[in-house]
């Protein structure tokens, strides 16, 4: 079954990726790494820049369970490598008590 990482995110003039909203209860959000305003700036090894909205889709979605590395650029300019699980969203009740 494919599966996502639970965030959005909108194409940027420079041909790389905004993210928008981390959704509550995904799996950027269970894990915690990922924030809103993170630049994408690879999925595993691949640079985004030039790559489609739809292209990027199809990377980010994969086989439940399954991880992938991307890495974001976050503001002053560092890059950060984050490994996240594809999942599905957990129900907002069972994820703000694991939150607490």
């Amino acid at each position: 079954r494919k599966a996502g990482l639970g965030f959005l995110y909108r194409r940027l003039t420079s041909g790389l990726f905004y993210v928008t909203q981390v959704k509550e209860g995904g799996p950027a959000a269970r894990e915690g790494q990922m924030r809103q305003g993170d630049t994408l700036t690879h999925v595993a090894d691949t640079p985004l820049k030039g790559v489609s909205t739809k292209e990027l889709a199809g990377m980010l979605l994969g086989e439940q369970g399954s991880e992938v590395a991307l890495t974001v650029q976050r503001s002053g300019g560092k890059e950060h490598v984050l490994l996240l699980t594809r999942g599905g969203r957990e129900p907002p009740a069972q994820a703000q008590a694991q939150a607490r």
